[in-house]
C-alpha cells in the first residue's frame, strides 16, 4: 500500500475491546457477539490478555493508557485508525493519543512482545473468512 500510495484505515482497532486492556472473559455477556470470535475462545483469550498486559506495561513506561498505547502504534505505522467510544471519557482519551510518540526502541519491544500472528485464533470464524477470501 505504501509502494502504491494508498492510505489504510484501520476499523476496530482495539480488536474489539481486546487491546483496550479493559476487558476480561468473564464479562462479557452471555449473547456478547465476541463469545462467537475465536480471539475471544476461552482457548484463547488467556493468552491474548496475557500479551495484552505486556503491552500494558510498555503502555505505563510511555506514560498512556493501552488504548492510546495502541492508536500511537498504527499511527506510527502510517495507519489512520477509527476508533469507536461508548463513553465520552474514551472518546476524550482517544483523541488524546496523537500526543503520544513511541521511540524506535518501544516499536522494536512491541514487534518482541507482539510480532505479526502473535495472537492466537483468527479475528472472524471461518464462515464469515469464507465469504470476503478469494478461492
Amino acid at each position: 500500500m505504501r509502494e502504491l500510495g494508498i492510505g489504510f484505515v484501520a476499523y476496530s482497532p482495539f480488536s474489539r475491546g481486546l487491546l483496550s486492556g479493559e476487558l476480561s472473559g468473564a464479562e462479557l455477556a452471555p449473547d456478547d457477539m465476541r463469545r462467537g470470535l475465536p480471539r475471544f475462545s476461552e482457548d484463547n483469550l488467556g493468552f491474548n490478555q496475557s500479551l495484552v498486559a505486556r503491552l500494558g506495561e510498555l503502555a505505563a513506561e510511555v506514560g498512556c493508557s493501552p488504548a492510546q498505547f495502541a492508536l500511537a502504534w498504527l499511527v506510527a505505522q502510517g495507519v489512520v485508525p477509527i476508533p469507536g467510544a461508548q463513553r465520552r471519557a474514551h472518546m476524550a482519551e482517544n483523541a488524546s493519543a496523537g500526543a503520544v510518540t513511541l521511540t524506535p526502541e518501544i516499536l522494536r519491544q512491541v514487534d518482541e512482545i507482539a510480532p505479526p500472528g502473535a495472537f492466537a485464533g483468527k479475528r472472524f470464524p471461518e464462515h464469515l473468512l469464507a465469504m470476503v477470501q478469494e478461492d
